[in-house]
């Protein structure tokens, strides 16, 4: 049988959620945690959990959730100045015993800023051509993020990006690789380092 709870505050690494409420289930070592809704980076999150403990040893998050008004300027790891209001909704898997990661996130709210710290977040040494040539086109054109989506596998992400895009920013947009239409699409990025900083691998 489920149990009604609520919790004020919970670490995953750098990561805090706050004010959790929900149902609780535990059998057979999984957790879950159903109708969840908590506090995420000055947002709210509203989603179905289940913490897997089970054999000994074994920490794994799995989690489906959608989020709203997020400020990512909070995630140290991002170097943004100034709030980063995003919404969307995400599915995660945090496998900390064997230091694994995967996700596929949607964001149907971004900022043209915020989308360029991500870029900059997931290719600090500026390597993957695909995100230069997008910060590049960001930079000389301002287009807006209508949405992006990320998945994270193996520990390399794809990125998919569609934007509002005046005739001028299309029409230059038609010689950048990597744009077809107005959706632009990165090449994998290697993300390991990034993540096991933010999750304390």
């Amino acid at each position: 049988a489920s149990r009604r709870f609520s919790i004020r505050t919970i670490r995953f690494g750098s990561l805090e959620l706050s004010d959790l409420v929900g149902n609780l289930e535990l059998a057979g070592g999984v957790l879950s945690l159903g109708s969840l809704r908590f506090g995420f980076l000055e947002g709210d999150v509203v989603a179905d959990t289940s913490v897997v403990m089970a054999p000994p040893g074994t920490r794994r998050l799995e989690l489906d959730a959608e989020m709203s008004g997020i400020d990512l300027s909070r995630l140290a790891e991002l170097s943004m100045t100034g709030a980063s209001d995003v919404s969307g909704n995400t599915r995660l898997v945090v496998d900390w015993g064997r230091k694994a990661f995967s996700s596929e996130i949607n964001f149907t709210r971004i900022g043209r800023q915020t989308l360029e710290s991500l870029l900059l977040a997931v290719d600090r040494e500026e390597a993957n051509p695909g995100v230069i040539k997008l910060r590049r086109f960001l930079a000389d054109y301002k287009v807006a993020p209508r949405r992006v989506e990320m998945r994270v596998r193996h520990g390399l992400a794809s990125m998919r990006t569609e934007f509002d895009m005046g005739l001028r920013a299309k029409a230059a947009a038609g010689f950048v690789d990597g744009f077809d239409g107005d959706t632009f699409r990165t090449s994998p990025l290697p993300v390991s380092g990034f993540l096991s900083k933010m999750l304390r691998f």
